[in-house]
């Protein structure tokens, strides 16, 4: 080889050098993107499985109070039935906001994330305090306020 040879050889060595190392890049973009979605989708999933249970420790709250309030007596005021009821379509408007967002995109996770939190947390803070009021309320015919 003489000096054109070199010159020609060079840069065609470099370029394989490059193709190689963008191939690899390539590759490791590929497991990243694979990594972070498997992540992602842990995440939800976990996120999900936390509001479903919140949402369900909810109602049980709720219903252990109607049932109180069943046991001990046919009249309950106009206010606590309405309440109720507003919490339980409440629970439902979370429940279904949770299913709908079977696919959500990583790009909105966040917002999602933040505003569902919310929700979810006044709408505990909603119950628990309806509880908080109405726990310790005596019932006419109910034994266990006194």
């Amino acid at each position: 080889t003489g000096f054109i040879g070199d010159k020609i050889e060079k840069p065609a060595k470099k370029i394989n050098t490059a193709k190689q190392k963008l191939h690899k890049a390539e590759k490791s973009i590929t497991a990243a993107k694979k990594d972070f979605e498997v992540a992602f989708n842990q995440t939800m999933k976990a996120f999900k499985q936390d509001a479903t249970d919140k949402i369900s420790q909810t109602e049980k709250r709720i219903q252990e109070l109607k049932d109180k309030i069943s046991d001990t007596s046919k009249e309950i005021d106009t206010v606590s039935i309405e309440y109720i009821d507003r919490l339980e379509k409440s629970k439902k408007k979370l429940a279904h906001t949770l299913d709908e967002y079977k696919e959500i995109r990583s790009e909105d996770w966040g917002s999602f994330n933040e505003q569902f939190s919310d929700e979810i947390d006044d709408f505990e803070t909603s119950v628990t305090n309806f509880l908080r009021q109405n726990t310790h309320k005596e019932y006419p015919g109910d034994k266990t306020s006194a």
